[in-house]
This record gives C-alpha cells, sequence and structure tokens, in this order.
C-alpha cells in the first residue's frame, strides 16, 4: 500500500474510534487498554515505524508520530477511564468536542499534510 491508501486508512481507523468507545461504554464492545494504547499495535503504526518514515520528511513524520502517541494516550485513558466506572469522564472525551476528537483532529491535519507533498 502507498502512502495516501496508508493515510486515509488510518483517518477512517481514527474516525471508527469514537463509535467504538460509545460501544463500549455502553457494553456493547471489548476494549483490551494494553492494545489501545500501543502505537506499534494498528496498522497505522507499523506503517508509520517503518515505510512511513522512509516517504515521509523527518519533521513532518515526527509532528505525526508525535500526535499518533498521544492519540493512543487518550484512547487509553478513555478505556481506563470506563474500566474505573468514571463513565462522565469518559462520555466527555469522547464528545464532538473531547479530548479525543481534538486530538484526531489536529492528526487528521498533520495526516492531510502529508498527502500534499
Amino acid at each position: 500500500m502507498g502512502m495516501k491508501d496508508e493515510i486515509d486508512a488510518a483517518l477512517q481507523a481514527h474516525a471508527a474510534w469514537r463509535k467504538h468507545f460509545k460501544d463500549y461504554l455502553y457494553g456493547h464492545a471489548a476494549c483490551d487498554l494494553d492494545a489501545v494504547s500501543a502505537t506499534d499495535q494498528c496498522d497505522f503504526g507499523r506503517w508509520l515505524g517503518k515505510e512511513g518514515h522512509r516517504l515521509m520528511p523527518t519533521d513532518l513524520h515526527g509532528q505525526i508520530t508525535t500526535a499518533h502517541a498521544e492519540f493512543h494516550r487518550v484512547a487509553g485513558d478513555i478505556v481506563h477511564k470506563i474500566k474505573q466506572k468514571q463513565f462522565d469522564e469518559a462520555r466527555q472525551d469522547i464528545a464532538r468536542e473531547g479530548r479525543l476528537n481534538n486530538i484526531s483532529a489536529q492528526l487528521t491535519a498533520l495526516l492531510l499534510k502529508a498527502t500534499l507533498r
């Protein structure tokens, strides 16, 4: 897969997380905290660490890597909050104006910038 295809797949996968967390919050899905928190467990993270590093300018790759890690950190926080029954805090994080959407928007902007190069 080329860079544009990988980035498109990452955008779709990251957009699906909000729904997945809502499903998890309401008991309709499972989540593994370790897998969600790890940046190298998703297809995009594995690609970013190998092919992405080769295909992108170093500064942009670094920004995307940082935003991707923050996305996974926030995702891990959400799973942890749900496991701890901190449901209101988890709902705030997955709300439209919440932490997950904010970091997702930052990552999306960087990924779109990468596709334009």
